[in-house]
């Protein structure tokens, strides 16, 4: 099995930035930036910049990261003139490396009507963008709650040791909703 390591970086007000490095071959790449600092203080080499979606909180470190690093961008093709500086659009079934470190593409549309995962099947890793969070989903701008639903279900029927990796932290909102739409449910 390849070695991994993620790292978790908070910007914004609530996104998370998250690094993912293949540790044998050293390839690393960036998931969902909205800006270029919080990275290039912390790393000397990011190869890849991987979106989930366009949102200016997810692609605004796009162009100064590729100028940085001369890494390259991926992102959904069916999003591609929307993300800034995109290399590689990539749909539902497509796959990539990152070393030794095997990536399928997800097609999860509802919170945006191309917002795709990440889904690394052998370490049981997912970076779900905006889609889901702990306690709640994302809220649906472009897509149909029908898309929303239909991608949660996607998500659900990973295998269960499957580990999210959203990009905000919406804890408390979200179970604060929740005892508030349902006050009796005393697990919440």
């Amino acid at each position: 099995m390849a070695s991994f390591k993620i790292t978790q970086i908070p910007v914004l007000t609530d996104n998370y930035v998250y690094t993912l490095t293949c540790t044998k071959t050293h390839k690393t790449a960036v998931i969902d930036a909205p800006s270029a600092a919080p990275i290039t203080m912390q790393y000397k080499k990011i190869d890849y910049v991987l979106n989930t979606h366009h949102h200016g909180d997810h692609t605004g470190g796009n162009i100064a990261l590729k100028q940085h690093y001369a890494c390259k961008i991926i992102g959904s093709a069916y999003d591609q003139e929307r993300i800034p500086g995109i290399d590689h659009p990539l749909k539902e079934g497509d796959s990539f490396k990152l070393g030794q470190l095997h990536i399928e593409v997800l097609f999860l549309p509802g919170h945006t009507r191309g917002h795709i995962g990440f889904y690394l099947p052998r370490i049981h890793t997912l970076f779900c963008g905006d889609v889901l969070f702990a306690g709640g989903c994302g809220r649906v701008f472009e897509g149909t709650h029908q898309h929303m639903f239909e991608s949660l279900q996607k998500i659900k029927n990973l295998p269960p040791q499957t580990v999210l990796y959203p990009t905000h932290e919406y804890t408390v909102q979200n179970y604060a909703f929740a005892t508030h739409m349902y006050p009796q449910n005393t697990l919440l």
